[in-house]
């Protein structure tokens, strides 16, 4: 099927298990992951919290994709903080959805493109403050 070269992105999943080789080198699925834990759980065995290692698997991914940008020759960057810990001072946009990015191409407006063309209002106002 031919996609929209306009809407860049990436779902990455992964096993929430403990994955590891039995003697014949087979794959074997184990117990939980730690960030499968509650943070109750997580803290009696001595670890953080999971919000904290999502935290570090986003950091983990930005370096990742930056240095893949880098390496071929692209001069786009990723950062996985919020706006706000960026120290940018602008209000984020809602994700349209295909649906919307479907009607909104077509030059049918919806309400989410209603949305997102008064937050590019409000964002040129705050660059003139």
């Amino acid at each position: 099927r031919e996609g929209d070269n306009r809407n860049h992105h990436a779902f990455v999943m992964t096993t929430t298990r403990q994955v590891s080789r039995d003697a014949t080198g087979l794959l074997v699925m184990g117990e939980k992951s730690t960030i499968e834990l509650s943070d109750t759980k997580r803290r009696s065995v001595g670890l953080g919290s999971a919000a904290d290692e999502v935290v570090a698997i986003r950091q983990l991914w930005e370096r990742m994709a930056n240095r893949a940008l880098e390496n071929a020759g692209s001069d786009a960057r990723i950062d996985s903080r919020s706006l706000k810990a960026q120290g940018i001072d602008r209000e984020a946009t809602m994700h349209l959805g295909p649906v919307a990015s479907d009607m909104e191409r077509r030059g049918k407006a919806s309400d989410r493109g209603d949305g997102n063309r008064q937050v590019a209002v409000n964002n040129a106002m705050l660059k003139h403050i």
